[in-house]
């Protein structure tokens, strides 16, 4: 005999089935960090926001940046830095835009090659075989729910990403803080302003106007 029970699980409903047995009782199946986080997740269609940036190595500021961001799911991602680092990049889906105006350049790539090994990933797509690839935890506290994702299948250890939302947060969504941290030890800390939970995105965000002259390094 089987029933089915709602569990809150961080602030929303994950559907969980407990299997009875007549003689033990009912035993119920604990999620996983990663099935949490999908259900955290789950409503997620489109996020738009302000960023700061901190990039750190060996514990050193190097450098400071800001901008905005919109993502929308499935796999389309804006992000734009400010001057004096301008740069945009833009993934359509299908093919991940690098443009850097000081150079007057943009760089293409195969857009599931360059996320391969990104948990970032995860935010732009729910494709269970995507999950699979990397390893999830939570820790929380009073204050905030912080979700470390790594990549461990990747040759060189892989990248780390940490989502923090806040359990006091003003904005729906609550995402407030992202810490990426590469392979080689570089970690970046982006703080989230402004964001803005599920609003409609044009469809010509995710389309890149290049200046005449504009040299194409193509890498696909």
């Amino acid at each position: 005999m089987y029933r089915i029970v709602k569990l809150l699980v961080v602030t929303s409903c994950l559907a969980l089935s407990w299997s009875a047995d007549a003689n033990a009782g009912d035993i119920a199946t604990e999620p996983s960090a990663a099935e949490k986080l999908q259900s955290r997740l789950a409503d997620l269609r489109s996020l738009q926001g302000q960023f700061t940036q901190a990039i750190y190595e060996d514990g050193y500021l190097l450098q400071e940046l800001e901008g905005d961001f919109v993502l929308e799911r499935p796999a389309r991602l804006r992000w734009v830095t400010a001057e004096p680092e301008a740069s945009v990049m833009v993934a359509d889906g299908e093919t991940l835009w690098y443009y850097n105006p000081f150079i007057e350049q943009v760089t293409l790539f195969k857009q599931a090659e360059a996320m391969q090994s990104n948990p970032l990933l995860l935010l732009l797509e729910n494709d269970q075989q995507n999950w699979q690839a990397f390893d999830v935890s939570l820790h929380t506290n009073a204050e905030r729910q912080t979700w470390t994702i790594k990549d461990e299948q990747s040759d060189f250890g892989g990248s780390i990403l940490e989502l923090v939302f806040s359990l006091n947060s003003a904005s729906e969504f609550g995402l407030t803080e992202l810490r990426l941290k590469d392979a080689h030890g570089q970690e970046s800390i982006f703080q989230l302003s402004n964001v803005r939970f599920n609003q409609t995105v044009a469809a010509t965000t995710f389309a890149l106007e290049l200046p005449d002259g504009t040299d194409i390094d193509d890498q696909r």
